[in-house]
């Protein structure tokens, strides 16, 4: 029980890291449990060499320390153990001069006859989960299978398979061979989204997997935040009604006969309006309701994150409107013009921002012209859409959409130089989606509306993440040592 309690902290500690997209840690091994004695090897992948990434593990008696630093060995960019025993087990991630954090993985060795194979990274929501119980002699003995210590279920073969796993599926899981032995537990995460980043202009795959044997009675592609579906698929019944116009002709299915249950898209000619949250459904039985299968977040870029990108039609100095850069309290640069003045750049790419449950969030936002009246924060896919609106002063509450009430608020309430970034309180998972930002100068007229006639100056996107981070502070967010957690 001691054992178990301090793997199960050593798992919590790797959801407490704080991630960049620079570089992400991989692992040989396509399971978080092995046997005491085999060999391993990580590495950080990284886009900016620069930044001088360094391996490094936390565990049960030592902490932050790097590889050869009394354990592997480095072959280049790969950190090599060539023996794996039970005191390597612990939370592995990579980390830069800066302090930046890769994603972390979690490794457990055991001496003990069984191990529970179970993904090394977060298994995606819609996808089939199999996890096996092997021993260091036979792989497919009867074994029982337990969930957060209760038991699941007994699978002759010693394999179980849990399909289009959602994040209910998520826990601790562990198993047993009769009279051989019980593995060590291990934690299977769950999260709602693939990632995907392309440049304009290119085609790309948007992944989808119904299952293998279904006969499929609908496909449907869409875009919350538009509202119209992007892509329909009905057998025998080719349809556009009701596609969003900007699609038209630029979806197909990768695989028309959609064999073994491939329902994946290829989107042609990307745009920057492309970037947003992709979700696939599929109706396998008539009369059922669309099952969600997939969510990818594309992200479509023009150019490299710190160039200067031009609206199209200007020049000179409004030819330099806007960037997107890492910092989350960036100005948005606008041109300065009687009738843009408070108007984004085309092509505008939202910004993403991840924060953990139960965290503040800074929305960044700021205008070009400080003389402004409105200030309007809302979200698409809600109803009422309003986050935030702010009239001369005062804060229209009856406007605003209920889940936010008491957990929003301005950054500056006399909006100095412009800031109208804002403060969401105590986020939980509700809150991921798009925000955008909206104004008006003083002096303006408004439609007596809650939405404020203009385009928005500022678009983020929200990720809320980690369901046991809640509590942690800034010190907390690198992977701590376990007996910091007690």
């Amino acid at each position: 029980m001691e054992d178990t309690s301090l793997l199960w902290l050593l798992l919590l500690t790797s959801q407490l890291s704080s991630t960049t997209n620079q570089a992400s840690l991989t692992v040989s091994s396509s399971s978080s449990q092995m046997f005491q004695g085999q060999s391993v090897s990580l590495s950080c992948e990284e886009d900016d060499s620069s930044a001088g990434w360094t391996l490094r593990r936390n565990t049960s008696h030592e902490t932050r320390t790097q590889c050869e630093d009394g354990w592997g060995k480095p072959v280049g960019s790969i950190c090599y153990i060539s023996y794996l025993v039970p005191s390597h087990s612990g939370v592995y991630w990579c980390e830069s001069r800066e302090g930046a954090t890769s994603n972390s993985i979690n490794i457990t060795v055991t001496g003990g006859p069984v191990i529970l194979q179970s993904p090394v990274l977060p298994v995606m929501e819609g996808e089939d989960l199999t996890l096996t119980c092997k021993t260091k002699t036979s792989s497919n003995p009867p074994a029982d299978f337990y969930k957060d210590d209760s038991f699941i279920r007994t699978e002759p073969a010693g394999h179980m398979t849990i399909h289009h796993v959602s994040r209910s599926d998520e826990g601790l899981y562990r198993c047993n061979i009769s009279r051989v032995g019980e593995s060590p537990p291990s934690w299977v995460s769950v999260t709602d989204h693939h990632e995907v980043t392309v440049k304009a202009g290119e085609d790309v795959l948007l992944k989808c997997q119904a299952p293998r044997d279904a006969q499929i009675e609908m496909v449907d592609w869409s875009r919350p935040d538009l509202g119209d579906y992007i892509f329909r698929f009905i057998p025998q019944q080719p349809t556009t009604d009701n596609q969003h116009p900007s699609y038209r002709g630029r979806v197909e299915l990768r695989d028309p006969e959609m064999k073994d249950g491939n329902v994946s898209v290829v989107l042609k000619n990307v745009r920057v309006n492309d970037t947003g949250t992709y979700q696939c459904r599929v109706v396998i039985k008539e009369g059922e309701d669309p099952k969600l299968y997939s969510t990818i977040q594309l992200t479509v870029s023009v150019s490299g994150p710190d160039t200067p990108s031009r609206r199209p039609g200007t020049s000179g100095d409004e030819g330099q409107l806007w960037r997107r850069l890492s910092s989350p309290l960036v100005a948005c640069l606008l041109p300065k013009s009687e009738h843009t003045a408070l108007t984004p750049a085309d092509g505008q790419v939202p910004q993403e921002i991840v924060v953990r449950l139960g965290e503040k969030a800074t929305l960044p936002c700021e205008a070009a012209d400080s003389s402004i009246s409105f200030v309007e924060w809302s979200r698409p896919d809600l109803m009422p859409d309003i986050v935030f609106l702010y009239s001369d002063g005062h804060l229209e509450k009856n406007k605003q959409n209920p889940s936010f009430k008491d957990r929003v608020e301005l950054v500056d309430r006399n909006l100095k130089d412009g800031d109208v970034s804002l403060i969401l309180k105590n986020v939980s998972s509700i809150d991921n989606g798009t925000y955008k930002c909206g104004v008006k100068p003083a002096g303006s007229r408004r439609r007596k509306r809650a939405n404020i006639d203009s385009e928005p100056i500022r678009i983020i996107r929200l990720q809320v993440t980690g369901a046991h981070d809640v509590g942690t502070t800034d010190q907390d967010r690198l992977p701590q040592q376990t007996v910091e957690l007690l």
